[in-house]
């Protein structure tokens, strides 16, 4: 008996209204749509390090052999002069980099040992093998150089 009441309480819809096409559905999909879209837009942007804009000051001659080993070795992760701008490796000229925070014993320690996975989201760091412990020194001179004309410390 139930069944019959069902059918009775029914109403008629006419032919051409559509049937489960509510707006809401659709608002929901395109909604979910462009939020996927955002988080996979903002997830390769975050991957970009933020490029640094730095003041180079005058290097004496260590400084300058440094620069040099920098460029050679850390730029391509780093960016040039540590600016950062790539999608391997944070800028070196950044604020997280004060001195204070990162000691010279600290930046041979990275060059020789390399680092953990840990404040970025660029993986770890590899061991820079191939730098001799007189480059290493000359790049901290370098740096130092940076981070001391460009307000991080030293």
């Amino acid at each position: 008996m139930p069944k019959e009441n069902d059918q009775n309480n029914r109403r008629e819809v006419a032919p051409d209204v559509p049937r489960n096409k509510s707006p809401i559905i659709r608002m929901a999909t395109v909604l979910s749509m462009v939020v996927i879209a955002s988080i996979f837009v903002l997830y390769k942007t975050d991957r970009r390090s933020i490029k640094a804009y730095i003041n180079i000051p005058e290097l004496n001659a260590v400084e300058m052999r440094g620069r040099e080993a920098f460029n050679n070795v850390c730029a391509g992760c780093h960016g040039v002069n540590g600016t950062g701008d790539t999608d391997i490796g944070p800028p070196l000229m950044h604020p997280y980099y004060r001195t204070i925070l990162l000691s010279d014993e600290a930046i041979i320690k990275a060059i020789r040992q390399g680092t953990p996975e840990d404040k970025w989201k660029y993986g770890h760091m590899p061991a820079q093998v191939d730098v001799s412990n007189e480059q290493a020194l000359e790049i901290v001179a370098f740096y130092n150089a940076l981070r001391r004309v460009n307000s991080l410390g030293k």
